[in-house]
């Protein structure tokens, strides 16, 4: 299992959040791989303390057969968090978006977390990039 980390996750200079309305926002990140393994984690980016988890979507760019995705976050010291949070065991057999569970309710953060995904069910073995797009507003900063 690897850590695949998106380009702007190691210049926290640069983060990629936009469509800023009062505390409300948006981020968006993409990562493309030419493989990937069972297990492998997608690092999208970090979100601070006080932020209120949303809604979100992913979208794939090309379908693996049998390969699945779940999207969530997970604090940065590896304590916790709800890995399928936001979608549980999604196939990406086929290119497309697909969104969050609608029965979640918003969940505020209280430490500092990544929004990942995990791939499970199957390799994937050809170019693909996930995109995702998480809205939330901020609560307060520690």
């Amino acid at each position: 299992m690897a850590d695949i980390k998106a380009p702007t996750l190691e210049n926290p200079g640069s983060p990629r959040h936009g469509g800023t309305f009062g505390n409300a926002s948006v981020l968006v990140e993409s990562i493309t791989v030419s493989a990937a393994t069972i297990g492998d984690r997608f690092v999208f980016a970090e979100l601070q303390p006080g932020v209120k988890l949303i809604d979100a979507e992913i979208f794939a760019s090309a379908g693996t057969a049998d390969a699945t995705l779940n999207v969530g976050y997970e604090p940065t010291d590896g304590s916790g968090g709800d890995a399928d949070y936001f979608i549980a065991a999604q196939s990406i057999a086929s290119a497309g978006r697909f969104r969050a569970d609608e029965n979640n309710p918003p969940a505020l953060l209280d430490e500092k977390s990544y929004v990942t995904a995990t791939l499970a069910g199957a390799n994937i073995a050809s170019a693909t990039t996930l995109t995702v797009r998480v809205s939330y507003v901020f609560e307060g900063h520690e």
